[in-house]
């Protein structure tokens, strides 16, 4: 009968009248009993946003008005009446910054656990302990060095995004859609469970600022990118020029696209060759060098962009799919530039007509150099000799001439 009356007189009082932080008047046993309690069941409670050492500080730190009524003789009704109120001045600042790690920044507090009180008769009575609400100081970037923000899909109004790898701390994140040409902006809040988001009844052909952020982040901490709308077809590239070519390669410059974020993304080169069908009919060859519609035949390997000419030689085997071309062939060469939106790849051609030599062609000029350097040669070493013989031929009969001369004396007259 003492238990029942025990359980339900001193629960009730225990528990609804316990707040924050009682100490002062309390008698050591007393004392002892209830921050045993208090601590070990405030740690499950608080679901790890309070360590043990935060549990010490704020049962110690307990006071007023607290008194305990109870007789050890188990024949005599035991009343508890905790009457706290809450107190700072026995919590340090220093105490909670130590056992919070808020590194001088102390949160509002307020304890809200349920305890167990050990009284001095070895009966249980649990206590709720009023309240803790420890608020997240928001004195720092969150950190983001695994976060990934992309497009993963794209159709001609609409935008689809993922991110992932981002600390939260509401529970609603904002994204802001930018048009980069109109400078109109569309806002959103999204759930922070979710891991990717849609927007539709964008304009066609556009490109957009999208900004992802945290209201509880620092003022200016977002993370943003460059999203598209689906691009229909891209700059078209300049006519490459051929610089020369081999039995089994040609040589292209290509020259730099005018790409602008109104444009889409860049995303390189895509040259294409093909063997020439009919080479006789010359309008059909320029028709034929100039489809652009679809992708054209013949295999491809893909070029880096540049803001500056490029060479790339086609048939080098630098490229895996590179392959060395054949001689005396006439091809058709594409320049295509690619714009990809997420998993969609858009290009745009321009096509020339270049020729394989029958003999290599650095083969056919060392051979005529080779052939002059002789002729050259064969030239200087005659003309050499010649010098010389007639350069003896002087020195060896001086006076030629005179030798050969006769004086003839008038007889004397009679």
């Amino acid at each position: 009968m003492f238990t029942d009356y025990f359980t339900d007189n001193v629960t009730d009082k225990v528990t609804s009248n316990v707040e924050v932080n009682v100490t002062d008047d309390v008698t050591k046993a007393g004392t002892d009993k209830i921050t045993g309690g208090v601590t070990r069941e405030a740690k499950d409670t608080f679901k790890g946003n309070v360590t043990e050492d935060v549990s010490e500080n704020v049962t110690d730190a307990v006071h007023e008005n607290v008194t305990t009524a109870f007789d050890t003789d188990n024949s005599k009704t035991s009343d508890v009446n905790l009457n706290a109120t809450q107190s700072d001045q026995n919590v340090t600042q220093a105490s909670l910054d130590s056992s919070l790690g808020l590194n001088g920044t102390t949160p509002q507090s307020k304890v809200n656990a349920t305890g167990t009180t050990q009284l001095a008769d070895s009966k249980a009575a649990n206590v709720t302990v009023g309240a803790i609400d420890v608020n997240q100081p928001n004195n720092g970037a969150p950190n983001l060095s695994s976060a990934r923000f992309e497009q993963v899909d794209v159709t001609k109004y609409c935008i689809q995004m993922e991110w992932a790898g981002m600390d939260f701390l509401s529970n609603k994140i904002q994204v802001n859609v930018t048009n980069n040409k109109t400078q109109k902006v569309l806002q959103f809040n999204v759930s922070a469970s979710d891991w990717k988001f849609r927007v539709c009844d964008l304009d066609e052909e556009q490109s957009y600022l999208v900004k992802l952020a945290d209201p509880l982040w620092p003022p200016g901490e977002v993370i943003e990118t460059i999203m598209w709308t689906l691009q229909a077809t891209p700059p078209y590239p300049p006519l490459p020029r051929v610089d020369y070519t081999t039995e089994k390669s040609i040589a292209l410059t290509i020259f730099p696209v005018d790409f602008d974020q109104n444009t889409g993304p860049f995303s390189g080169f895509d040259i294409r060759i093909s063997k020439l069908i009919d080479s006789e009919n010359q309008e059909r060859r320029y028709r034929y060098g100039d489809f652009l519609l679809g992708t054209p035949r013949g295999y491809s390997v893909t070029v880096r962009p540049t803001n500056t000419e490029q060479q790339f030689i086609i048939g080098d085997t630098n490229d895996g799919s590179n392959y060395k071309l054949t001689k005396d062939t006439e091809y058709v060469v594409y320049v295509g530039t690619v714009s990809t939106v997420a998993h969609i790849s858009t290009h745009a051609y321009v096509s020339i007509l270049a020729t394989t030599c029958i003999i290599n062609i650095h083969v056919i000029v060392m051979f005529l150099c080779f052939v002059v350097g002789i002729i050259l040669l064969a030239y200087t070493i005659s003309f050499i000799v010649w010098k010389r013989k007639k350069t003896r031929s002087t020195s060896r009969w001086p006076n030629k001439m005179n030798c050969c001369s006769t004086s003839k004396t008038a007889p004397p007259k009679k």
